[in-house]
């Protein structure tokens, strides 16, 4: 930490000018005892780093540069025993959960209740592109019977999804067929080895593509009345596949990805994964775009968490909103059917109304997303600012007055860290530039190796890889340690790819220290 040397230092340095008329020069010549009286402990300017850590009033002593006694009691904080300001989650008291609305975009831009962790560290994981697929006929995971896609793909193991084929010439390897498997098996490795050291990870982001091949199996609105769809995929693919007394019953913060949407179509059931968070308390995806404040003891999170799917709808040949798919091939009208008394092609309460009006509706969509993200992001005074979305940060979205061209926002406007999936990889990118393009201080990942779709570059059986994945993120008033985590190949080793330390956008490196 850079401070001001002690005042006692600056008097002896002093003296000892005053001295070298008479000796010569000082540290040499004749030896000469000189007494230096210390000063009386007073008020100095506290650091940038207290100030961040929620510090409003200093004071120098004999032994320390700085002390912290006073801290920013407006937003919480206090001095505790340490020494240090902190947050008590005793007196914190959470809203409640809001009730489930009648629309599923009524919940749009608004943030869901805080929640409060007493650690001055903690983990978190990230992952993404990870729900697979049973077989191409019903999508059911049959106990007992292998995953099944033919065409000469292998089987996957009995009861289990495999990946949804995303190469002409299928998997690359045997072992693909098994690999989201064999990713959540290195997470709950990961999990119990932190658990065992007191540093249980607290909760993961999903950043989408959440269900293979065309999210939820049923037709968007079908079931506008009553409780969501209880779906099967659900069920099998994230719930009973991740359990909850492996994972620290950890909640996953989401957001919906192309796949979700039908993948080519609009029209399958991406508004219940909005509604399962009703259904299920680990699950939450209250709206399309939504926000949380997290609180641990000695800093405060803002996370806001997007829909960027216009980039699909405006840039893909056979996007979301193809009249030949809504419904059509892959998203057939006799697999999921539409409500009683609505059109085939329409979301009903939410939209789109049909294919013709499903650009601008996605386009709408992101307008609202860019006005809010853009006004509430500058505002943060949270000591870390994290934006989640499907896509990746090279993905720039938008047009006109809304475009969004992420390496030229993001330092701007203070987010530090950008998470995203979409491609099918794992890739961390901090400092200097990436495809040519200067990202400033802002970190950014690509956790896209979920398993549920084959990855963009080849596997290998050693697990050197960054094709599947996952990463954990440690973070603390000053840092963010992310460590990315292969699928760990045939053998199952638990294989760290890269480490990477973030430190925050609006404190000078020159106060920053080694990450312990």
């Amino acid at each position: 930490m850079a401070a001001s040397p002690p005042v006692h230092s600056i008097l002896a340095a002093l003296a000892c000018v005053a001295l070298a008329a008479f000796l010569g020069g000082c540290g040499g010549g004749t030896k000469t005892t000189t007494t230096t009286t210390t000063p009386k402990p007073g008020p100095v300017q506290c650091s940038p780093l207290m100030k961040r850590g929620h510090c409003t009033e200093c004071l120098s002593s004999d032994d320390k540069d700085f002390m912290c006694t006073k801290c920013d009691a407006d937003k919480g904080y206090t001095l505790n025993a340490k020494g240090v300001c902190a947050f008590d989650c005793k007196s914190f008291k959470p809203a409640a959960k809001p009730a489930k609305p009648e629309n599923v975009q009524d919940l749009n831009g608004q943030p869901w209740p805080e929640v409060c962790f007493q650690q001055e560290s903690a983990h978190f994981f990230t992952i993404g592109d990870w729900g697979g697929v049973c077989n191409w006929d019903d999508n059911l995971c049959k106990p007992g019977v292998p995953g099944v896609l033919g065409n000469g793909m292998p089987n996957g193991a009995p009861g289990q999804p495999v990946p949804a084929p995303n190469r002409g010439s299928g998997y690359y390897t045997h072992f693909e067929a098994n690999v989201q498997a064999m990713v959540k098996d290195r997470m709950v490795e990961v999990t119990e080895q932190l658990k065992a050291a007191g540093t249980p990870p607290k909760f993961i982001i999903n950043v989408g593509d959440n269900f293979y091949p065309g999210g939820i199996d049923t037709h968007c609105g079908a079931n506008k009345t009553g409780p969501s769809v209880k779906s099967r995929q659900f069920e099998q693919i994230w719930d009973q596949f991740y359990p909850a007394e492996k994972l620290e019953n950890m909640e996953w913060w989401s957001v919906l990805g192309n796949h979700d949407y039908g993948g080519v179509c609009y029209v399958k059931g991406w508004d219940h994964q909005i509604t399962y968070t009703w259904e299920n308390e680990r699950w939450v995806m209250p709206g399309q775009y939504w926000s949380r404040r997290v609180h641990f003891e000695t800093f405060k999170v803002d996370f806001w968490f997007l829909d960027g799917n216009v980039f699909d709808v405006m840039h893909a040949d056979n996007s979301m909103c193809s009249p030949a798919s809504n419904p059509g091939k892959y998203c057939e009208l006799t697999k999921y059917p539409n409500a009683p008394g609505t059109s085939p092609s329409e979301c009903p309460l939410s939209g789109p109304t049909d294919a013709g009006a499903c650009q601008q509706w996605f386009k709408d969509l992101w307008k609202k997303q860019y006005d809010w993200l853009t006004e509430q992001v500058p505002k943060s005074e949270a000591d870390w600012q994290i934006v989640v979305n499907h896509y990746p940060a090279s993905f720039a979205l938008g047009e006109q007055q809304n475009y969004m061209v992420w390496s030229d926002w993001l330092e701007k406007a203070g987010v530090d860290l950008y998470i995203s999936g979409h491609t099918h990889e794992q890739k961390v990118y901090y400092g200097g530039r990436h495809g040519g393009v200067d990202y400033g201080k802002a970190a950014w990942v690509i956790t896209g190796g979920g398993g549920g779709i084959s990855s963009e570059v080849v596997p290998l059986s050693s697990g050197e890889d960054d094709a599947y994945g996952f990463m954990d993120m440690e973070i603390d008033l000053n840092h963010i340690k992310i460590t990315a985590y292969s699928h760990g190949g045939t053998e199952g080793k638990l294989i760290i790819r890269n480490q990477t330390t973030v430190t925050p956008i609006d404190l000078p490196k020159e106060h920053m220290v080694s990450f312990v």
